[in-house]
């Protein structure tokens, strides 16, 4: 039995680290655990959150019931607090990422797929943000 690491917050962190470049623009704190996000301070910066969206599904992955699907799905919440060219930048580098690492985003998972992103833009507070969701899948994993 092959065991697939779930834990797609962590992996997702990990991706934009290691894949930011600062070239084309600066890499925001970037936050997963969930007690740090109330302590976000968007003054004086801006922050990309990431948490999951839901648990992993597992499902039957052939008529022989020898193998199983996985899926997993994660949210990146980018926030600033400059401007909508600022957030469409720190957007470009995100979905710059998930292109990079689409076929092979970690040992573990197969492909990386956008589901959707979502504006939240509120002018009257000074606060520009896309919610995107992204999918893990898995699939024919040995049982």
């Amino acid at each position: 039995m092959i065991c697939i690491n779930e834990d797609v917050v962590s992996i997702t962190v990990d991706l934009l680290i290691d894949n930011w470049n600062s070239s084309n623009v600066a890499r925001p704190g970037i936050i997963s655990a969930i007690e740090n996000y109330k302590r976000v301070e968007l003054a004086n910066s801006d922050a990309i959150l990431v948490y999951d969206t839901g648990p992993a599904m597992r499902e039957r992955g052939d008529i022989f019931y020898d193998t199983e699907d996985y899926n997993s799905f994660v949210s990146i919440d980018i926030r600033t607090t400059v401007d909508k060219t600022r957030l469409e930048a720190l957007w470009t580098e995100v979905n710059r990422i998930r292109v990079l690492k689409r076929k092979a985003p970690h040992a573990d998972w197969q492909t990386l797929y956008h589901v959707s992103r979502i504006p939240r833009i509120d002018k009257s507070v000074g606060l520009w943000r896309y919610i995107i969701e992204w999918r893990y899948i898995s699939r024919k994993v040995a049982l």
